[in-house]
Order: structure tokens, then sequence, then C-alpha cells
């Protein structure tokens, strides 16, 4: 007989003739005593250690031999040694802990690289897209025209990781929600991808020359008194008005990281 059987730390058996305790022969005329109350989930069927046909199943159940050690055992002579209310707790267990596997790996399935990405996004393109279209944005608030803002692409992409991500948490996610949140997946990506791709073009909106370019502009056509040094604007509308500014940031962000990781989604 093998040696006392510890319960495995994962709830979910898969693999029952690999764990410890298991023997796949009993000697004539030893009765189980129990079963545990754990059963398993094969991955390929099995055969029980009891019955004259020795019955092929994948789900089954843990026999407890008298010197500890464990026997396989399929349905029927499970229900013969612990009986219909012991089994039937042992497959209410079994089935919830397989449903749940289920879930982890449509979850991992679904989540694949996406934490990789998240991290390499907010290391830097999240918050340079975010900077170049709030500058963008002030300066046609503040001196009017109807200037370039660009699409948040890098951000929209990003939100979408980020509720793929909190829906395989949800209670009620299954394997029913995949397709609809792969395409969702796929969505963010490709305009992630998109973003990345443009935020070098972006990045130069707020350039020395660009943003000296717009304030030419605007000087000209509306009279402002501005003053640029290249990282802030001094700006008033009268020459005896109050001066206000505008801060520039400088941008240096290195996509590389980020674009080796999406090249593989």
């Amino acid at each position: 007989m093998g040696k006392a059987f510890n319960v495995a730390d994962s709830f979910l058996i898969r693999n029952p003739l690999g764990q410890p305790g298991v023997v796949q022969e009993v000697e004539a005329g030893v009765r189980p005593v129990d079963l545990l109350p754990t059963g398993y989930y094969a991955d390929n069927e099995v055969r029980c250690s009891f019955c004259t046909q020795r019955q092929a199943h994948r789900r089954g159940y843990f026999a407890v031999l008298p010197d500890g050690a464990l026997a396989l055992c399929g349905n029927c002579c499970a229900i013969k040694i612990a009986g219909k209310e012991t089994v039937g707790a042992i497959d209410r267990r079994r089935n919830l802990a397989a449903s749940g596997l289920k879930r982890k790996e449509a979850a991992d399935r679904l989540t694949a690289g996406l934490p990789a990405v998240m991290e390499a996004l907010e290391d830097g393109p999240l918050h340079a897209e975010a900077t170049i279209r709030k500058t963008l944005q002030k300066l046609h608030d503040v001196f009017g025209g109807s200037g370039y803002v660009p699409d948040a692409m890098i951000s929209h992409g990003a939100g979408g990781l980020k509720s793929v991500l909190k829906a395989v948490t949800n209670d009620n996610f299954s394997e029913k929600d995949v397709p609809a949140l792969m395409q969702k997946k796929a969505k963010a990506i490709s305009l992630i991808k998109s973003g990345v791709e443009m935020l070098p073009e972006r990045r130069r909106l707020i350039s020395y020359p660009a943003i000296g370019e717009f304030l030419k502009e605007t000087h000209a056509r509306n009279g402002w008194v501005i003053k640029w040094n290249g990282q802030t604007i001094e700006y008033r509308k009268v020459p005896d008005a109050e001066p206000r500014t505008i801060f520039i940031e400088p941008l240096h962000v290195d996509i590389r990281r980020v674009k080796a990781i999406l090249s593989g989604m």
C-alpha cells in the first residue's frame, strides 16, 4: 500500500493518479473506510479500483483504505461506500471547483499580457498623450482659433483594457462573456498601437517651433502681447493688463518598450 495522503493545496485535482498516497491496485478483500471530501476531475480517463468492470471515468472520488492510502473510485462504488448524500456533497464541491478553474483559465486567456501593457503605458505614453492634449486645449481656450487637438487614443485604449481586467474579477464572469471581451480587448489594443505610433508626431505639436508659429499667428491676428521663452508663455490682452502664464511641459518619451510589448499582442 501507499503512504498516507495529504490533501493537495489545489482543490480541483486533475491528475488523480499523480497524487501522494494513491495506489492503482487494491488487494482482494480490502474495503475502503470512507471517501475524501475532495473528489477529482481527471484530464484523462481513469478506472475504478473496486467494481468488476473497472469502470472508466473522469469525475471520481478518493476512497480511503484502512492503512490511509487512497484508491480511485467511480460514482456507483462511491455511493456504496459513503451514500448518496456524501457523494452529492463531493460532487457539488468538485463542480464548483471545476467552474472556478474554467473561469480562471478564461480570465488568463483574456488578460494575457495586459498588466505589462498597462505598466508600460503608465511609464510614459499615457502621461505624454494627456500632456499634449491638455497643452493644446489650453492654448486654444486662451487664444482662440480652430487648432487641432488630437483624440486620446492611448487613453481610450487603456480604458478598454482596464474594463477587461475588471470584468474578469466580477463574480458573474463566465465563459460566455469571453467573445465580447476579446473583441473589446482587440479594439483597445488597436487604438493603443495607433496612438503610440502617432505619439512622436503629436509630440511635435507642442515643440518649440510649433508653439512659436502658433503664437506668431495668434499675435498677428488678435493683438496679444506675448512673451515666449521655450517653456513658459507670458501673455496679456492689452499692455496694462495683468500678465498670465502657460507652462509648456517638456516631453521626452521613450516608446520602444511599449512598442515591443504591443508587438506580441
